[in-house]
């Protein structure tokens, strides 16, 4: 009987041992989960940032970079003293218009909130309008009429202009707030699961 009982003792810890290593596997491939779908989580955080924000953020820098050099060239082209400096400058403004085009056609990407949209069709009316009285000042400077083309330069292209440079700075703002946002995500995620699986 003694020799039974210490059979059913024997029995009953090893019953006890594999509920006990069934638990500890069970909260272990519980925190696994957990960690990966979190991990997950920051990549794709992480991923957004990428290739989203960043190129947003470059794209538009270079359409601005791109819009302050047509602008000196515009000036450069009318106070040009011969048709030989005049055709150049027309050349380097060519070469930076399809410079801008390229980038805003990639810019066009990542437009995916509705005041990032907002600004950017903001941009594209003022971006409008500041190319009309461009074409005009590149005309009259080609006719030979510079103080016609400077007086609209330094007259009613100036505003268009500046608006057209304050919507793309405006769009910056967004794209860099935005990957701000995102890497306070990432790292309130990455803390979290870290806390939970330590813990």
């Amino acid at each position: 009987e003694g020799r039974r009982d210490r059979g059913i003792s024997l029995m009953k810890l090893s019953t006890r041992l594999v509920i006990a290593f069934a638990m500890g596997f069970a909260i272990t491939a519980s925190l696994g989960v957990f960690a990966l779908t979190q991990l997950s989580a920051v990549h794709a955080v992480d991923r957004q940032i990428a290739f989203r924000e960043l190129p947003s953020i470059l794209s538009v820098t270079a359409m601005d970079a791109e819009l302050s050099r047509i602008r000196m060239d515009e000036f450069q082209h009318v106070l040009a003293k011969t048709a030989g400096q005049r055709k150049w400058y027309e050349l380097e403004m060519q070469t930076e218009l399809a410079a801008f085009r390229a980038n805003d056609s990639l810019h066009a990407q990542f437009i995916d909130t509705s005041r990032e949209l907002a600004v950017d069709l903001a941009f594209r009316a003022n971006w409008r309008e500041y190319l009309t009285w461009h074409d005009r000042i590149i005309a009259l400077a080609a006719a030979g009429k510079s103080a016609a083309a400077e007086a609209l330069a330094r007259g009613p292209s100036q505003p268009a202009y500046d608006r057209a440079r304050g919507n793309l700075n405006e769009l910056v703002e967004i794209a860099v707030q935005s990957a701000r946002d995102a890497s306070d995500r990432s790292e309130h995620t990455f803390g979290s699961s870290n806390r939970v699986v330590v813990e």
